[in-house]
């Protein structure tokens, strides 16, 4: 399919879309909301809504975004929020509890989230009453519904083997997705993300990527260690006689081996994310219908053409990552 979304993008005019980012206050959707504003500002002239929960609105947003209060675990929220914007002819959704530790320690809230089930239904209600198909839904996912010795080197139409409760809970959210989707009229891509890195965002979050994380934990070994190989002597001579102030020394890192991932740059990310915005009604299959319960035919949730894996070149464990961000900074 990358020729025909190459052919699409150089030959299709460009139209107005009205989209909304669920979870448009989080990392990545920070990000999609820069690059979508961005677009609109060029040649691209979409309508963007987000949505935000107990974290409140942007301090910053890009200029001509709406901003949205929704909790997506409560029918009338998202009731509300979806009546209030009106037609919508592309919905991202970005929320998630993605911390595997998080998922595991209360697997019912972070259900509640990571299969949007409550939202899917309404978006579908929607239609319904209007009689027009629902809203090209994007939904991210992870490509942690692969086991970790996996990662994408895993096909795609393989079936998920998750070993932790965030990827059940995602392979869980992409199945119930086909199978809502399916005789809809809609279509629906889903992003099997892998672990995500890039800048900061305008507003920051409340918890570092893993690799801004690691990077930030490297620098502080590597100040560290520059600061104790300076001599009590030099120090106190250039803090005019001063005792020099101590520096704690960083706690070890402990990186695995057992688990791979692809690294995949945000921008990346959200240049998908648009073109499918704009040529995902064109270039995306209508939602297959699923094989009939007790069917010897496969589930087409597994071998799916709206299923996408979204991961860097390089396949990396923990360890390895750790050793490519400390060579990049010396």
């Amino acid at each position: 399919r990358q020729w025909l979304l190459a052919a699409a993008l150089c030959n299709r005019s460009y139209i107005s879309m009205r989209v909304l980012v669920v979870g448009g206050s989080g990392y990545l959707g920070q990000h999609l909301l820069a690059a979508l504003s961005a677009a609109a500002t060029v040649s691209i002239p979409h309508e963007v809504f987000y949505t935000y929960s107990s974290s409140g609105a942007l301090a910053t947003a890009p200029d001509g975004v709406v901003a949205h209060q929704m909790d997506v675990t409560d029918t009338a929220s998202i009731a509300a929020c979806l009546t209030k914007i009106g037609p919508l002819d592309a919905v991202v959704n970005c929320a998630a509890v993605s911390q595997p530790a998080q998922c595991e320690k209360d697997p019912a809230l972070s259900e509640s989230i990571n299969v949007p089930t409550l939202l899917v239904q309404a978006l579908l209600a929607l239609s319904s009453s209007s009689s027009s198909p629902p809203p090209l839904l994007i939904q991210m996912s992870t490509d942690q519904v692969y086991p970790g010795d996996k990662a994408m080197s895993a096909e795609k139409d393989s079936p998920p083997a998750p070993v932790n409760v965030y990827g059940a809970q995602k392979a869980q959210c992409e199945e119930m997705i086909a199978a809502a989707y399916a005789n809809s009229g809609g279509r629906f891509a889903i992003l099997r993300s892998s672990i995500i890195y890039g800048g900061q965002t305008a507003t920051p979050v409340p918890r570092n990527l893993f690799v801004q994380w690691l990077d930030s934990q490297l620098a502080a070994a590597a100040e560290h260690k520059a600061r104790s190989a300076a001599s009590d002597d030099d120090d106190a001579a250039a803090m005019g006689g001063m005792a020099p102030v101590p520096i704690e020394a960083p706690k070890p890192i402990t990186l695995f081996t057992d688990q791979y991932r692809c690294p995949v740059y945000v921008h990346d990310i959200t240049r998908v994310v648009n073109a499918l915005i704009m040529f995902g009604n064109q270039l995306l299959p209508p939602a297959p219908e699923l094989p009939a319960a007790g069917s010897s035919e496969p589930n087409q949730c597994f071998d799916n053409p709206c299923i996408f894996n979204l991961g860097g070149p390089d396949r990396l464990n923990r360890l390895e990552m750790g050793e490519a961000i400390a060579a990049a900074n010396g």
